[in-house]
């Protein structure tokens, strides 16, 4: 292992190598690099976002599908109710009622 005052020093070393003339050029591509994947690291998390709020926005509109469909299955139950239902019940209370008076 190296001791703290020898990773120093390589530190120091290397800092130095990248300030001459032969390693500025590699110094400034691997900036530019660097920055380049930043730009694309904050691209995907935006994209990432983007996408997040998209899949809320499509719950949110499935909930209110189901909402809506359920609101009219309600609908055409009380439709059904007042319009085959009650009817027939009434009818059937009709003849039911007609029959025992003719007993």
């Amino acid at each position: 292992m190296f001791g703290y005052n020898r990773l120093r020093s390589l530190a120091g070393d290397f800092c130095l190598c990248i300030r001459s003339p032969r390693l500025q050029h590699f110094d400034l591509s691997f900036q530019q690099a660097e920055a380049q994947l930043a730009y694309q690291l904050q691209a995907a998390k935006e994209k990432q976002k983007i996408r997040k709020e998209e899949i809320e926005i499509e719950v949110v509109q499935r909930r209110k599908q189901i909402d809506v469909e359920a609101r009219e299955i309600e609908r055409k139950d009380r439709e059904l109710e007042a319009t085959v239902r009650r009817p027939t019940e009434a009818e059937a209370y009709k003849v039911k009622t007609l029959a025992e008076g003719r007993r």
